[in-house]
């Protein structure tokens, strides 16, 4: 049996984030978080043959900078997508929505000159009328979706039920990110308390225990997800010093090593994209013969 991973990076500019507190800071207009976090994260893909997919804002698809670092990783494999964030606010929930997207597919387009095929949204605030609007700009791939995790008492979705493995939804593949639902114990409440394939809220154990559970469990496909402020001290409320930075990566190359050991092999999104097609495919012929 086939087993598959992919890594979907939220690419942004650094937020101011205070030491005390665990809250995400406004933008500083700084970009750290691709200029300096990026090239650190080469070595890991390197060594495990990653095939990265960064999915980036409005803000760094402006940026010159940050394209031409973009542009470096599309050359040594990675997938680029977009990321849209209006605010605060759930993009589903803002009325422009579909002019912030199609004012987001242009400005992608202008930077790195070919359309983009992949897409997640900022707060993972998706919905029906998003995946016309994705489909109708001619995106192929969504990777918003957050099983078990009900955002709705902050006003946006909520995933409980929904699968945790990809899916066809109004032409569009689903990619959800891997979550398996709550931990055993956490004091706390909110997003964190789900068991997300994320390094900033486990521990490098955690992480082998959620991929470990995923395989039991009959999981063919892997969405380990962060962003890449996360890497840059001060730039979110998970690492603040060097050390932190340092710890990060470790608990990257113990993940990304384990699901290499456990038999997924590296994808993009879009790699991922032409396997369901395959698949789907060999469905309808399977249907029409029968």
């Amino acid at each position: 049996m086939s087993r598959w991973f992919t890594v979907t990076i939220d690419t942004e500019g650094d937020r101011a984030c205070p030491f005390f507190g665990n809250r995400w800071g406004p933008l500083t207009g700084r970009f750290r978080s691709v200029l300096d976090a990026v090239p650190e994260l080469r070595s890991i893909w390197n060594r495990f043959a990653v095939t990265p997919v960064y999915l980036a804002t409005s803000e760094v698809l402006s940026s010159p900078e940050c394209v031409e670092m973009l542009k470096a990783e599309q050359n040594a494999g990675a997938e680029i997508g977009t990321h849209l964030h209006t605010g605060g606010a759930f993009p589903c929930n803002t009325p422009e929505e579909g002019e912030h997207l199609l004012a987001l597919t242009r400005l992608y387009e202008q930077a790195l000159g070919s359309s983009p095929r992949c897409y997640r949204a900022g707060r993972y605030g998706m919905d029906d009328q998003t995946l016309v609007t994705l489909r109708d700009l001619g995106y192929a791939v969504d990777t918003s979706v957050t099983p078990h995790v009900d955002w709705s008492g902050q006003g946006g979705p909520d995933y409980a039920g929904y699968s945790m493995q990809p899916y066809w939804t109004q032409g569009i593949l689903e990619v959800p990110v891997t979550v398996l639902g709550l931990r055993k114990w956490w004091p706390f409440n909110g997003w964190s308390k789900y068991r997300w394939l994320r390094p900033s809220v486990a521990t490098g154990a955690q992480l082998r225990s959620i991929v470990d559970s995923a395989c039991e469990m009959g999981i063919t496909v892997l969405n380990m997800t962060f962003h890449t402020m996360e890497l840059v001290p001060g730039a979110s409320p998970y690492v603040r010093t060097s050390v932190g930075t340092r710890l990060y990566l470790a608990r990257l190359d113990v993940i990304v090593a384990h699901m290499r050991k456990r038999g997924f092999e590296p994808i993009t999104l879009g790699g991922l994209h032409a396997l369901w097609n395959v698949e789907r495919a060999v469905a309808c012929c399977a249907a029409n013969t029968s």
